[in-house]
């Protein structure tokens, strides 16, 4: 389909694009392209004109905005505007924009910014990249790049956490458009519906190691050290340290769960929560489970089988005081 350019405020239809980068005959098109999630809330799609407004303030005065539709998934949109000679992506919404951008960028050395307009931001949050808008461009302009680890499995790849059990079926009880409208309240409501659901079996083997045979309610493979509400998948845990760490939830019943909570905001109970680090891992279940990508239902599986990719993809942070000083030495 032929390529055109967008203003963010007619964003209500979704149709295919192919970028040229051609919108501005005569004007230089600059290397940074904008993924504005189609699934943002009313009140966060209507950034997009302010987000617009603040990208030229700050110097960007021409990026290509990628868009998307049912025969363009947002990831080859990416992987599209990144052949095109964009060298820096921004992917302006949720964990699902970001990891969906994460894809497109899979392979390349272009360079990731994050601006957190989505319900929960998880990577945005591990990652210090401030939740107001403006601070976030200038952060994702200007900040310092860090490459991070990215988890692989045969579904997509994940920044945050895979996971099967509980925690995909809360994340697809709610319609994306009823976890916007309530926030963050929908998924404490989705997980407390769910949380008298039945435990089921499962087989771990971390880095070909002896396998463990567990019960369980749900099984994670997470990236990052924090979820929302404080929970802790491993206090420690950093984006860029090589390996994924296995979370097996095993509450032995109703009563379990305040041990749940208790241990996953950081009480050392091993009883109801069990942490393992892992390069590669395979979780297989006796029968198929839901299963989730950074907060993203992707359907059923039995099995879920993650490896981490060391440093594979670069993301734009804030600078740290080094930096500056590093800078106003030169």
């Amino acid at each position: 389909m032929g390529a055109r350019r967008r203003p963010p405020d007619s964003r209500r239809k979704l149709t295919p694009l192919k970028l040229t980068g051609l919108q501005f005959p005569g004007r230089r098109v600059t290397d940074v392209a904008v993924l504005l999630s189609p699934r943002l809330a009313p009140a966060a799609r209507a950034s997009g004109p302010r987000l617009a407004g603040l990208l030229r303030e700050a110097g960007c005065s021409n990026p290509v905005w990628i868009d998307s539709g049912a025969f363009h998934s947002p990831a080859s949109a990416v992987r599209e505007a990144v052949g095109e000679g964009a060298r820096l992506v921004l992917a302006a919404g949720g964990d699902g924009t970001v990891r969906a951008a994460a894809e497109g960028l899979w392979g390349t050395d272009a360079v990731l910014g994050i601006l957190p307009l989505g319900t929960a931001n998880v990577l945005a949050r591990n990652l210090g990249i401030p939740r107001r808008l403006e601070e976030a461009i200038r952060v994702a302009l200007s900040g310092r790049d860090r490459a991070l680890d990215v988890g692989r499995t045969a579904q997509g790849l994940f920044l945050v956490a895979a996971g099967i059990g509980l925690d995909a079926r809360m994340m697809s009880a709610f319609e994306a458009r009823a976890r916007h409208r309530i926030g963050l309240v929908a998924y404490v409501a989705s997980a407390l519906r769910h949380l008298g659901d039945p435990a089921f079996e499962v087989t771990v083997e971390c880095d070909g190691g002896a396998p463990l045979h567990r019960l369980v309610a749900a099984a994670l493979v997470g990236n990052v050290a924090r979820l929302p509400l404080g929970i802790r998948l491993r206090p420690g845990a950093l984006v860029d340290d090589g390996s994924l760490d296995v979370v097996l939830i095993h509450p032995r019943g109703p009563v379990g769960w305040p041990r749940v909570a208790a241990a996953l905001w950081g009480s050392p109970d091993r009883g109801a929560v069990e942490r393992l680090p892992a390069r590669r891992v395979e979780i297989r279940a006796l029968a198929p489970q839901p299963m989730e990508l950074d907060g993203d239902a992707v359907g059923w599986a039995s099995s879920l089988t993650a490896r981490v990719h060391p440093e594979a993809i670069t993301v734009r942070v804030p600078r740290q005081p080094s930096d500056e000083r590093l800078e106003g030495a030169r």
